[in-house]
């Protein structure tokens, strides 16, 4: 999970709706779509897979509007942006997650213990593991069940995608950086702050903080 900044300015469609009296579900949501892409580089606000306005085989965006707090509860809400993140579609083969989790965040009422993407401490609440495993950094249950209950994020498919991006990265680490004697604390934060930076379209590298958590371990045991 990235802590997502929100803009403080809110697209004119919500304006708009607010200003009529319209309601969400009438409204057109490319507008928010390409808000929301914009401000979390491109990945979901949940498992930092990558989303896209492109189709998918269903021939739907391939990101979906995520109320943070649901609609059903906090219906005053409906049109808040603040409110609103950008999430994947929600599945991976079998496995329903984020948004999409079932007996989770799909029920349409769940709200999360703990974890929050809006919050500047979410980063601080989790750790990776080299198989791709996502996990409470203190083993807070609150956290453990968000993760694994209300939005799913350690199912096989998952922690797949993070182990594939951070071996990826990391084959193309030692290929830059032939020489061993040369992978010094500096060597490894310079890796760090690119994968803190989006690209040139605006993209973060997907599953980026679990890259970034991995290598900040190799940056602690090196010269």
């Amino acid at each position: 999970m990235k802590y997502i900044k929100k803009s403080k300015k809110e697209p004119q469609v919500l304006t708009e709706a607010k200003a009529g009296g319209g309601n969400y579900d009438s409204l057109r949501k490319t507008d928010i779509q390409v808000s929301l892409l914009e401000e979390q580089g491109h990945l979901c606000a949940y498992c930092m897979g990558r989303i896209s306005l492109e189709l998918n085989e269903y021939y739907q965006p391939k990101i979906g509007i995520e109320h943070f707090l649901p609609q059903e509860n906090h219906a005053d809400k409906s049109l808040d942006y603040s409110n609103m993140l950008g999430v994947c579609n929600g599945k991976s083969g079998e496995h329903h997650h984020c948004d999409k989790t079932i007996g989770g965040k799909v029920e349409g009422t769940t709200e999360l213990r703990r974890l929050n993407p809006l919050d500047k401490n979410c980063e601080k609440m989790l750790k990776y593991n080299l198989n791709g495993t996502i996990q409470s950094i203190d083993e807070n249950e609150e956290v453990e069940y968000d993760l694994n209950t209300n939005l799913n994020l350690n199912n096989d498919k998952l922690k797949e995608n993070r182990k594939i991006a951070f071996d990826l990265a990391w084959e193309q680490f030692k290929k830059v950086h032939k020489n061993k004697a040369n992978w010094t604390k500096q060597t490894f934060q310079a890796e760090i702050d690119k994968l803190k930076q989006t690209n040139a379209e605006g993209k973060y590298m997907a599953y980026c903080q679990c890259l970034i958590y991995l290598f900040e371990k190799k940056k602690k045991s090196a010269n």
